[in-house]
């Protein structure tokens, strides 16, 4: 399902912004010892584990090198397919959460928290810490 189809399950944005939010918490609760990109010297996947590029001599190319645990995506990533997303050809995308809500007509004042417990991830912030800001809110 497009992450379009998924939006369209709820009756508002700011219900799907719920749902959302209350799949981070419970992600980030149920695994508060996680931490997805350990040193900091990956980049968030929505649909697998941290992972850096590294130029190969012998392909003269560029290889993605696996650097976080083995999972289903950063958390947000994990929280849309819990929620039914699983568009194969969407969920590579490398850029941020609030980008990827932006494009699908959320504003900004809606998503800034979720960008701050993203950025906290991608840091090295264990699960538990990411959403410290989350359940303020």
């Amino acid at each position: 399902m497009k992450l379009s189809e998924v939006i369209a399950k709820y009756s508002s944005q700011d219900e799907f912004i719920s749902v959302l939010k209350s799949e981070v918490i419970k992600l980030g609760t149920e695994n508060s010892d996680f931490i997805y990109n350990p040193g900091f010297i990956g980049s968030c996947s929505y649909s697998g584990p941290a992972y850096r590029f590294e130029f190969d001599d012998e392909l003269c190319d560029y290889v993605q090198i696996v650097v976080g645990p083995e999972c289903k995506g950063c958390i947000f990533g994990q929280a849309m397919q819990n929620m039914g997303w699983d568009n194969e050809e969407e969920m590579p995308y490398f850029g941020s959460i609030s980008t990827v809500l932006l494009n699908h007509g959320f504003h900004d004042k809606e998503i800034r928290v979720f960008q701050e417990v993203q950025s906290n991830q991608d840091s090295g912030a264990s699960w538990g810490e990411a959403i410290k800001q989350l359940l303020e809110v």
